[in-house]
């Protein structure tokens, strides 16, 4: 296989894993957006989507930008054997500039469903110490654990 058509078939390949990544990233930011849009629903119901479902395509997404660097690294490799033309190494920016945002959009939106996580929690928290407030059994250690 000659430099060129090797280029041409490691770029088909970039831009099929790029059209995977983008069906797959935007699933997983809906996902995200539904749990956000739930106000402060357990996102461990079905509805809102299993810590497992939010794993799996994490890990799915994750695997996916794996192989796009794999993709870029032999495209990079590709480009320098054979003599790079300036259409050459744009093309080759721009892919890498496309895995780079895909990389930031999974771990904002990640970011985004944890802190939500996090929130839902302490508010669990201040509710249930309001309620065994109310019930009269309060603890003083419950005022030591959310000082913390």
């Amino acid at each position: 296989m000659d430099q060129e058509s090797g280029w041409e078939e490691l770029r088909k390949e970039a831009r099929k894993i790029e059209g995977d990544l983008d069906v797959k990233l935007s699933s997983y930011a809906k996902l995200g957006a539904r749990v956000t849009q739930g106000g402060f629903a357990d996102p461990d119901t079905p509805s809102m989507g299993s810590n497992r479902s939010w794993k799996s395509m994490e890990m799915e997404i994750q695997s996916l930008l794996e192989k796009l660097l794999d993709v870029n690294d032999s495209m990079s490799r590709c480009a320098a054997s054979a003599a790079p033309t300036t259409s050459v190494t744009q093309k080759l920016a721009r892919h890498r500039d496309i895995l780079h945002e895909f990389s930031q959009v999974l771990t904002y939106t990640l970011f985004s469903f944890l802190s939500l996580c996090v929130m839902i929690h302490c508010i669990r928290i201040v509710l249930y110490l309001s309620v065994m407030y109310v019930n009269g059994t309060y603890c003083v250690w419950y005022l030591n654990l959310l000082a913390c």
